[in-house]
């Protein structure tokens, strides 16, 4: 598996995007609370430079706090593996999209109050 990007939005202005390294993407794509947001297919308004264009883009309602926790879950165990390591040459060479630093990120754009979609790519 790739690397992925979350792209953020409000509405239809882009709040932020989070680069996921491929160590991190395939424990992300498992989570369960994905399965449950809800996806919708919308079209970009004509005010917009991709107007026309089709998106599909996770709609975050309550279920973004499920998405979250899981999202914790993974940051929590990442977290243990680096304090359990050995030596700090492997904590150093965390590539930086596999970092746990990065889901904190994601976090953050998840669950903040100004953030209504996000897409994958």
């Amino acid at each position: 598996m790739n690397n992925m990007e979350f792209d953020f939005f409000n509405e239809w202005e882009q709040v932020g995007t989070v680069k996921v390294g491929s160590q991190l993407t395939k424990k992300l794509v498992k989570l369960e609370s994905l399965d449950n947001l809800d996806m919708v297919e919308s079209q970009f308004p004509s005010e917009h430079p991709d107007a026309g264009c089709e998106i599909e883009r996770y709609v975050l309602g309550k279920g973004k706090y499920l998405f979250a926790k899981e999202i914790s879950n993974i940051l929590s165990d990442e977290c243990y593996k680096l304090a359990s390591s050995e030596s700090d040459s492997q904590i150093e060479s965390v590539c930086e999209i596999n970092n746990p630093q990065v889901l904190v990120k994601l976090l953050s754009l998840l669950i903040d109050s100004n953030t209504t979609h996000f897409t994958l790519g």
